[in-house]
């Protein structure tokens, strides 16, 4: 029942996306080169989904968990327990694919969630878990009661919600000096990186890839019925604008069609507006990459949609929200690249694929400039899935062993593929839609 029903589901999507591809990195050129609907891409991406489901619930441990407890840690830090967040964010994929609560594996690994989430929340982080793994919690209880049901039908069950409060008021009790978040607690600085002065954390304070979790499980949990205060909100807002590059060179605006246009293809249009291309970095004052700058965009959208639903977003928010987002989106259309993380290369490829998802989504976008970046990343993934239905990389990530990077890569692929973002409760960028730029 399950494959049917994402089956149909995934023909819909890309039938209505017009399912075409040119290549995994496609042409710089202006024009979109299109093929038709695939139905063969479709039928690999189920292929790919059922797969990878498999390896991945075959990795479950008896007790429910999932992952590895201790990863050895590069340039000789103490390993690091990870199986919370690994359960986690193995729970909200296997959500996404179609794993209801009631599923086996979904049933023990929640068990074993509940069980751990309280003591997670104290001690030591390196041993317990961090605002990622806490934050993925939050997804994946929005995902398995809210994200699976028509708006306005939701029941969360009074347990999950309960969860959800204890969660945000953790996380919120751990935001940094600027109002965004870090691991949190204390990271060994690693081997010839000088420590901040006064800081706890390595590099710094904060960090975007931990502030894009915890704004996004924000965001979910407020779309289960959890208060977030809007002045909390507006300052995660006011620190992301700061965080974004100050300038770019200039990109042409172009708009996803709201209709097919001639011989029934669809194709951007020139929006009639230039914006800057400016990304984010990992910390303030960093270079852009491509997963940042992906982080940055859903981590603004998100801050957008709550204050929208809270109705405290004023002109000049919005406005200043909007330049920040076009610019976003310039940045990652100028810079689109499917085969890598973009100035990055090879590491964090699929956390990046995941990214560029989630922030694409949140912004309803089918084209980043004129790359239809679903249906290229679609066929990159199914083109690089092994055998045995998992995805690895070979590029070292922060010293963890491949049996570790096998369980995230998975992970990240398969929420690419059933394109598993959450969304907002009102469109963000209304099409066409033209921002004077803010001086």
């Amino acid at each position: 029942m399950r494959v049917s029903l994402l089956a149909l589901v995934l023909w819909i999507v890309l039938w209505s996306a017009d399912a075409t591809y040119t290549k995994a990195v496609a042409d710089k050129g202006d024009k979109v080169k299109h093929a038709g609907p695939d139905k063969e891409l479709v039928e690999r991406i189920n292929k790919a989904i059922d797969s990878g489901v498999q390896w991945l619930v075959k990795r479950q441990k008896k007790d429910g968990s999932f992952g590895h407890e201790q990863v050895p840690m590069g340039g000789g830090q103490r390993p690091v327990d990870y199986s919370f967040g690994e359960t986690a964010l193995a729970t909200l994929t296997l959500a996404h694919c179609g794993h209801g609560p009631k599923s086996p594996a979904v049933k023990k690994a929640l068990s074993w969630l509940r069980k751990n989430h309280a003591s997670a929340m104290t001690g030591d982080f390196a041993l317990k878990a961090s605002s990622y793994a806490l934050s993925i919690y939050v997804l994946a209880l929005h995902e398995l009661y809210r994200g699976s049901v028509p708006k306005g039908q939701a029941r969360i069950p009074a347990a999950a919600k309960k969860a959800m409060r204890k969660v945000v008021k953790w996380m919120l009790a751990k935001r940094e000096s600027d109002g965004l978040f870090r691991y949190p607690g204390a990271l060994p600085t690693p081997p010839g990186v000088p420590p901040v002065p006064g800081e706890p954390n390595a590099y710094g304070p904060q960090d975007l890839s931990a502030t894009q979790y915890v704004i996004l499980a924000l965001l979910a949990a407020t779309q289960c019925g959890v208060s977030v205060n809007a002045r909390t909100v507006k300052s995660m807002a006011r620190a992301l604008l700061k965080w974004q590059g100050e300038s770019g060179p200039s990109v042409r605006r172009m708009l996803d069609p709201p209709d097919p246009g001639p011989g029934g293809r669809y194709a951007p249009s020139d929006g009639g507006a230039t914006d800057e291309a400016r990304g984010f970095p990992y910390t303030p004052g960093g270079q852009p990459s491509g997963s940042m700058t992906a982080a940055g965009l859903s981590s603004v959208l998100a801050v957008k949609s709550m204050l929208v639903d809270l109705k405290q977003v004023d002109a000049e928010m919005r406005a200043s929200l909007d330049r920040s987002i076009w610019d976003a989106i310039a940045w990652l259309s100028a810079n689109y690249d499917i085969s890598s993380n973009p100035r990055v290369g090879p590491q964090w490829h699929y956390y990046y694929l995941y990214g560029l998802e989630r922030a694409c989504v949140l912004a309803e976008r089918r084209f980043l400039g004129t790359n239809e970046w679903y249906v290229h990343g679609a066929r990159l993934l199914v083109d690089q899935q092994s055998r045995r239905g998992n995805w690895s990389t070979d590029a070292p990530v922060m010293g963890a062993p491949a049996t570790a990077r096998n369980l995230w890569d998975t992970c990240f692929a398969l929420l690419f593929l059933t394109r598993a973002s959450l969304k907002s409760n009102t469109p963000l960028l209304p099409q066409p839609v033209t921002t004077p730029r803010q001086k």
